[in-house]
């Protein structure tokens, strides 16, 4: 008796999609650094600062974009991706079967690695999704080394965006009899993470990192896209997006809550 083998389907951006579509919507996973966001070119120029040479992990890799480019670029340092979401590394390891080992379904929460075993974790575009932000940051202390280097970005709290839903929920609120209807920021209903919980303060962002055993090394703002808007250039700390080059100085003590 034959068995049909039924085609593999995967859901991006809220879309069922089968192999084929999903090669065309990656580009069949043939990108450049210079390809990809700035969050993700700003992330590989703070790497390159911090030496680029050891062990990597990238946490919330989506469908290995970024540690693709990364390989190209940096071929000293030992690449690995995970991410909760398993059609992601599905897709993944459709589109980098020559690297289908560096790639692994796991929880931030959770993750199967050794104490300090990384010198190096990026988390691009990542704590904004999930619910418990403070157990994944000591989870990230934990599997990285001391001395290590994390780098994160985030969507900015007080962006342009950000201030102008706030000013208008504001007035809407003061002239309006009935409670003011806010937006909800899921993305897509079929999906479980693309939703934003918490965009963080630059200064939240950094007591979290902070209390947790982490030292600012660098912060920059950015704009979303694949270039710094004229507008960011002038007031670049209402930009959308931020990113934060932290060093891992001790590890986090489980008792702050």
């Amino acid at each position: 008796m034959n068995t049909k083998i039924e085609p593999r389907t995967f859901i991006i951006d809220g879309e069922v999609c089968n192999e084929a579509r999903a090669y065309d919507i990656f580009r069949k996973g043939v990108y450049r650094l210079a390809d990809l966001p700035l969050r993700q070119k700003v992330a590989a120029k703070l790497l390159d600062k911090s030496g680029a040479v050891g062990k990597l992990l990238d946490i919330g890799c989506y469908a290995g974009l970024f540690l693709n480019a990364l390989r190209e670029v940096y071929p000293d340092l030992d690449l690995m991706g995970v991410d909760s979401y398993e059609d992601n590394i599905d897709i993944a390891h459709l589109l980098y079967p020559h690297l289908i080992h560096n790639f692994r379904h796991e929880s931030v929460y959770a993750l199967s690695f050794p104490d300090e075993t990384f010198d190096f974790i990026t988390n691009l575009e990542v704590i904004e999704h999930i619910d418990r932000p403070v157990d994944a940051i000591r989870e990230m202390n934990r599997v990285l080394k001391v001395g290590g280097h994390l780098i994160l970005s985030t969507p900015n709290g007080c962006s342009w965006t950000n201030i102008r839903s706030s000013l208008s929920i504001g007035y809407q609120s003061l002239f309006k009899r009935h409670p003011t209807k806010m937006h909800v920021r899921v993305f897509f209903d079929n999906v479980e993470w693309n939703r934003h919980l918490i965009e963080f303060l630059p200064a939240s962002l950094h007591t979290l990192l902070s209390i947790n055993g982490f030292e600012l090394i660098e912060h920059r703002f950015v704009s979303a896209g694949q270039k710094q808007r004229v507008r960011d250039l002038f007031v670049p700390g209402l930009a959308e997006e931020q990113i934060l080059l932290v060093r891992k100085i001790r590890n986090a003590d489980a008792r702050i809550v």
